[in-house]
């Protein structure tokens, strides 16, 4: 684990995030495929479990 300020990273599109769980993934897996399909790069989660579940559902 470390620190989230890291310099080779930048931030952009930040979204408000939908109150239904099914739409939050929804949501992110729109986006990655119509602005990133070809791009790297991190979601964020609050816990390391919420993190694993959404990479199985994406």
């Amino acid at each position: 684990m470390q620190s989230f300020n890291r310099p080779n990273l930048y931030y952009a599109a930040v979204q408000p995030k939908p109150s239904m769980k099914k739409k939050v993934v929804q949501a992110i897996a729109g986006f990655i495929k119509s602005q990133h399909a070809t791009h790297t790069g991190i979601v964020h989660g609050f816990l390391k479990s919420e993190c694993e579940e959404l990479a199985e559902q994406l």
